[in-house]
C-alpha cells in the first residue's frame, strides 16, 4: 500500500470521526468523565447589611457550591480580599468552609476612605479557569454623604457570542447606567439603532452589520464611546425566543450568503447544573438558516446554556437563558404579632415545607435590620441570587415586576461562557494545576542571604512559627525550590528558618514566595451625592454614644511574650538548668554575666567575633551558636543576645540533654537558650516580610445586646443590624426558634431569612415588623 493511499485513509477515518454525531447518553458519559477531573464551583456570600461606615464590621455568611447546588465536601479554604478602585488588596485573609459552609467577618478601617469597594471570593481550584469564577460584590462605605458610580463601562456582547455580517444581530448592551438611552453608530456617526436601558442599565438593539464596518455605542447626547465587537466574516448569529414559560424554546440559526456553514452538520446541546437535558442535530438550509424548538417542561430552575457545535466538534455560538420554576421550599414563619416594643423580645416559629407541604429539614441565616437605613427591597432574594443570577452575572436586581423576564434575558445574551466541548468530547482536556485545598500552602526559592544564590539540591531547610510553636522540615529540589503545607493556623505569625548543606549549618537564609497569580478586578470609582447618606449619619451618631457610655479603663498591656516560652518549654517538657538573675550579683554585660553565672554557655571573643557555644551531653558536640529563644521569638543571632541587659532579664534557662534536642532537628541541634525579660518584649527589628504569613481568620460570632445586666440597662441601643445569625438548623421535623430582642430604634425592621432546605433548594423569607412604643 502506497504512503498516499494510507495517509489518505488517516485522513478520512480522522474526518469521519470529527464529524460524528453523539447522542445524549454518550455525550453525558462524557461530560461526566470530563467534570470528575475538571469540576464547576461557585462561591456565594450572605451579608449582615447592604451598607457599611469606617469601623463597622462585615458579618457574612460563605456557601461554597457545585453546579446542583450542593455543599463541597469535606474541609476548604477561600481566600477573602477587600480591593479599592485602583486594583490594591486592602485586605486579605483566609477563611475555613465545611461542607460548603462557614461564617466569618472582616473589620473595616477607620481610616478607609468613602467609596465603593469590592469583596472578593475565591478558593485555589477557581484558578485553573480563564476566566477565573471569582465572587465579587459591591461594598458601598459612607462618612457622610452618599455614593454615586462615577465611571461609564460597557458590556456589549452579540447573541451566540460573535458578531456576523449580513445577517441580523441582536446586541446586548450593559451601560451600568439606568434609564438612560443608548445607540449604535457606524464609524461615519450614522445611526443604526437605539433603545433605552433598564434599571440594571441593560438594553438591547437588533441590526445588521455589513463586513469591513466599525461599530460603536455610546449614550445619546454623548461623545465618548465603545466599539463593539469585530464584525466576523463567517459565523452563526443566533436568536432565542420563549412566549411563556410552559412554551417550548425557538431557536432561529443564521449564516450569511457562502457561509461554510450552510449544509454542514451541526449539533445543539442544551445543559443546566452539570447535566445534559437535550441533544438535536440539524442542518442550515441552502439560505444558511434554521429554526429549532425545545421542550423547557424537562429543565430545572435557573441558568441553562446552549451550544452550537459543527462537525469538529468546535463551538460556533453559545449563549445562556433562564428557566423559571416556582421555588419548591417555603418558609412559614409565626410570631406573636406584627409590633413589638423597644428592647421586647421576638420568637419566631419557622417551618419549612416543600410543594406538597410536607416538612423538610433545612439550614438558614436570620437578619434583622433597622429598616429606615437601607432600601432591602433593591436586595435580591437568596433564591434570585443563587437560580437567577448565579455567577458570573454581577450587580443585578432582580424585581420580578412586570416583564423582568425579558429584561434577564436580555442581560444573559451577553453571557456565552461555555465547556470546552472539543477536548471534552475527545477526552483530550489536561490536568488541572490547582487543587481543592484545605491547609495552607507555601511555594517558594530558599538563598544565600549574603551571595543571592540557590541553596544546594537537598540542603534540609527547618522553618518554625514563632506564635505557634509548630516546625517544618523539608529539602530543597531544583535550585532552591521548597513546597510547604501547612495545617490550621489563626491569624498572623512568623517564620524563623534555618538550614544545613554538606554538614554545614546556614543561617543566613532568605525566601521569596510565590505570589499568587489570579489577576482580581477593581472597584469601581465613585463620588459624594449632594445628599446626605442616612446610614452614614446614624453610625456617627452611635459611635458618639458608645464612646459617652463607654466608661473609662485602664489600658492593658500588650500580652506578655512569656507565655510564648512557657509554651516552647511544655513541648519539651521543660529546661535543663534554670537561672534567676535576681538571685545573683548584676553584671553589667552579658559576656560577663554568661562567664561567672551560667556555667553551662562558653563565651569568647576572636577579634570582632563574639563566639557562644552550649555544652552539650554526649554523643552531641556543639559547633555553632545554640538557638536563642527571648521572650518566645527564636533567633540565632548571637549579638542581638549579648546586646540585652542583664538588668533587665528574670530568667535565663538552658536545655542541652540529648534526649530533648534531638527530636528538635535543626533547631535543637547546637543547645537552645530561653531567655526571660521582665517586660516581655524584647525582639529584634523584624527587617524581612517573607518571614511573615497570615493563617486563617477566626470567625466571632454576632453579640447582641444584653439587656440583662445592670451596667448597660440605662445604655440607649441603636443598631443598623440588629439580629444576625447565619447557623441555624431546623429539627427533623423543619421546624426552628428564633429569639432576639428589638433595639431601641423605632420604626419598621426588615427580617430575612435565607438557607437551602433538603436537596440543595434554596428559599427566601422577607417579614417586616414594628417597633412603637404603643402596645
Amino acid at each position: 500500500m502506497s504512503k498516499w493511499i494510507l495517509t489518505s485513509i488517516v485522513f478520512l477515518c480522522a474526518l469521519g470521526e470529527s464529524s460524528a454525531q453523539y447522542d445524549e447518553a454518550s455525550l453525558t458519559q462524557k461530560l461526566n468523565a470530563y467534570q470528575a477531573t475538571w469540576p464547576r464551583v461557585s462561591i456565594h456570600l450572605v451579608f449582615n447589611q447592604e451598607k457599611y461606615s469606617p469601623g463597622d464590621t462585615v458579618y457574612f455568611k460563605t456557601y461554597f457550591l457545585t453546579e446542583d447546588l450542593q455543599g463541597v465536601a469535606g474541609t476548604q479554604l477561600i481566600n477573602i480580599n477587600l480591593i479599592n478602585s485602583n486594583g490594591e488588596a486592602l485586605l486579605h485573609f483566609m477563611m475555613m468552609v465545611n461542607d460548603g459552609i462557614g461564617t466569618n467577618q472582616l473589620t473595616l478601617p477607620d481610616s478607609l476612605s468613602a467609596g465603593i469597594y469590592l469583596l472578593t471570593a475565591h478558593s485555589t481550584w477557581m484558578q485553573n479557569f480563564d476566566p477565573a469564577p471569582i465572587y465579587k460584590k459591591e461594598i458601598w462605605v459612607v462618612r457622610k454623604k452618599s455614593l454615586l458610580p462615577s465611571e461609564l463601562s460597557w458590556k456589549i456582547v452579540a447573541e451566540g457570542g460573535h458578531l456576523v455580517r449580513d445577517v441580523s444581530n441582536k446586541i446586548s448592551i450593559r451601560s451600568y447606567r439606568a434609564a438612560s438611552t443608548v445607540q449604535i453608530v457606524d464609524g461615519a456617526g450614522q445611526e443604526m439603532g437605539r433603545t433605552s436601558t433598564d434599571l440594571n442599565g441593560v438594553g438591547t438593539i437588533t441590526f445588521t452589520p455589513i463586513r469591513n464596518a466599525a461599530y460603536f455605542v455610546r449614550l445619546v447626547g454623548a461623545s465618548q464611546q465603545a466599539p463593539l465587537p469585530t464584525t466576523e466574516e463567517d459565523g452563526c448569529s443566533l436568536l432565542l425566543t420563549a412566549e411563556d414559560n410552559e412554551a417550548p424554546l425557538k431557536l432561529r440559526i443564521t449564516s450569511p450568503n457562502g457561509s461554510t456553514f450552510q449544509n454542514q452538520k451541526l449539533m445543539l446541546i442544551v445543559r443546566s447544573g452539570g447535566k445534559i437535558y437535550h441533544v438535536k442535530d440539524f442542518s442550515l438550509e441552502q439560505r444558511g438558516e434554521a429554526t429549532l424548538e425545545l421542550s423547557r417542561t424537562i429543565l430545572p430552575a435557573g441558568i441553562a446554556h446552549l451550544s452550537i457545535l459543527d462537525r469538529n466538534n468546535t463551538t460556533v455560538a453559545s449563549r445562556a437563558f433562564y428557566h423559571h420554576r416556582e421555588n419548591p421550599i417555603k418558609a412559614t414563619v409565626q410570631f406573636l404579632r406584627p409590633v413589638y416594643q423597644p428592647r421586647e423580645k421576638i420568637a419566631m416559629e419557622v417551618l419549612l415545607t416543600d410543594n406538597k407541604d410536607q416538612p423538610v429539614s433545612g439550614e438558614f441565616s436570620v437578619k434583622a435590620v433597622n429598616a429606615s437605613l437601607f432600601d432591602s427591597q433593591k436586595e435580591n432574594s437568596f433564591s434570585d441570587d443563587l437560580n437567577v443570577v448565579f455567577p458570573p452575572i454581577e450587580n443585578y436586581a432582580v424585581d420580578q415586576s412586570e416583564g423582568w423576564k425579558q429584561r434577564l434575558d436580555n442581560l444573559l445574551v451577553s453571557e456565552t461562557g461555555d465547556l470546552p466541548w472539543k477536548e471534552i468530547i475527545s477526552s483530550s482536556w489536561k490536568k488541572p494545576r490547582f487543587q481543592f485545598t484545605s491547609v495552607i500552602k507555601k511555594n517558594g526559592t530558599v538563598y544565600y542571604g549574603d551571595t543571592g544564590e540557590p541553596v544546594p539540591d537537598n540542603t534540609e531547610i527547618m522553618f518554625y512559627l514563632q506564635k505557634s510553636k509548630v516546625r517544618y522540615r523539608t529539602f530543597s529540589q531544583g535550585k532552591g525550590k521548597v513546597n510547604l503545607t501547612i495545617p490550621y493556623i489563626y491569624g498572623e505569625d512568623e517564620f524563623f528558618f534555618l538550614g544545613e548543606a554538606w554538614g554545614k549549618e546556614i543561617t543566613n537564609l532568605k525566601v521569596v514566595w510565590e505570589e499568587e497569580q489570579l489577576v482580581l478586578p477593581r472597584a469601581p470609582f465613585s463620588t459624594d451625592a449632594e445628599t446626605k447618606d442616612p446610614y452614614a449619619a446614624f453610625a456617627a451618631n452611635c459611635r458618639l454614644i458608645d464612646q459617652s457610655y463607654s466608661g473609662s479603663t485602664a489600658i492593658q498591656a500588650s500580652k506578655n511574650q512569656q507565655d510564648y516560652g512557657v509554651d516552647f518549654e511544655t513541648q519539651i517538657k521543660g529546661a535543663d538548668v534554670t537561672k534567676s538573675i535576681k538571685d545573683y550579683t548584676l553584671f553589667p554585660t552579658m559576656e560577663e554575666l554568661v562567664k561567672e553565672v551560667i556555667p553551662s554557655i562558653y563565651f569568647r571573643k576572636t577579634g570582632r567575633t563574639h563566639i557562644v557555644r552550649v555544652g552539650l551531653s554526649q554523643p552531641m558536640i556543639s559547633t555553632a551558636d545554640p538557638l536563642y529563644i527571648i521572650d518566645g521569638i527564636a533567633t540565632k543571632n548571637t549579638a542581638f543576645f549579648l546586646s540585652l541587659k542583664p538588668v533587665d532579664l528574670l530568667t535565663i534557662k538552658i536545655v542541652n540533654s540529648t534526649k530533648k534536642l534531638l527530636p528538635l532537628g535543626l533547631l535543637g541541634k547546637n543547645g537552645i537558650v530561653i531567655v526571660q525579660t521582665k517586660l516581655g518584649t524584647a525582639r529584634e527589628p523584624l527587617d524581612d516580610p517573607s518571614k511573615l504569613i497570615k493563617g486563617l481568620n477566626r470567625p466571632i460570632s454576632f453579640t447582641p445586646f444584653d439587656y440583662s445586666g445592670m451596667r448597660y440597662q440605662h445604655k440607649p441601643n441603636f443598631k443598623s443590624t440588629v439580629y444576625w445569625n447565619p447557623t441555624i438548623k431546623t429539627d427533623a421535623n423543619g421546624k426552628a426558634t428564633v429569639e432576639f430582642s428589638c433595639s431601641d430604634d423605632m420604626g419598621p425592621m426588615h427580617i430575612r431569612l435565607e438557607g437551602f432546605g433538603a436537596g440543595g433548594k434554596a428559599f427566601s423569607k422577607y417579614l417586616e415588623v414594628i417597633v412603637s412604643e404603643k402596645k
